[in-house]
């Protein structure tokens, strides 16, 4: 049986966690990034540190010396400006299926449209990163609204508690949500953004 071979756009938090679980399903992982700091802060610190060593079967790459082609599954976590680019880049090394991380894309949805398209044209499955919707709280949620089970819904509020210092604890090489797109509405933070779990589950 082939081994199924996955690539990661972005070294960075998502990034190291999509890496380790596709190892820890045996899979051929490349990981490219733009910035080799990335690459080597992956290496160094934030795998190990997370996962205990280094696998030193996930390749690394810089984005223009990544291998292109082959691939069963294309992965992209980077900042949320750079996501559609790279899709329609991943859709072109023909995968059987991409994965954008959350937040997909910044508020004004550059290239989305042609992202979805471009994927449904050519078969390939395409998924966002929003795990939240697939929790069974979400589930039974939605069986007690649509079964009626507690009358008419008139409005609904969701609310999730979440404090910077878990975020920036798995960031340390930040200073605050102004060092990177997580404090930038516009580049895809912020409450309709990194938080837009929150406003897609409604």
């Amino acid at each position: 049986m082939a081994t199924t071979r996955v690539k990661i756009f972005g070294a960075g938090s998502a990034g190291n966690h999509l890496a380790n679980a596709c190892r820890s399903m045996n899979f051929d992982v490349v990981v490219c990034d733009v910035d080799d700091k990335a690459l080597g802060r992956m290496f160094k610190d934030i795998y190990p540190n997370r996962y205990g060593r280094w696998d030193p079967a996930i390749q690394l790459f810089t984005n223009d010396k990544a291998p292109k082609g082959g691939f069963d599954y294309i992965f992209v976590a980077t900042p949320p400006e750079h996501q559609m680019a790279l899709a329609m880049e991943a859709l072109a090394e023909k995968p059987r299926a991409i994965l954008v991380e959350k937040t997909p894309c910044p508020p004004h949805m550059e290239l989305a449209h042609e992202v979805f398209e471009s994927a449904r044209s050519s078969g390939i499955r395409a998924f966002a990163g929003y795990d939240h919707l697939v929790w069974r709280a979400q589930e039974m949620a939605e069986e007690q609204v649509t079964g009626r089970a507690i009358g008419d819904v008139l409005t609904v509020d969701v609310e999730f508690r979440e404090h910077w210092k878990p975020v920036l604890d798995a960031h340390p090489w930040w200073t605050g949500p102004g060092d990177a797109w997580l404090g930038h509405w516009e580049r895809g933070g912020g409450a309709s953004g990194e938080h837009s779990r929150k406003s897609r589950r409604w």
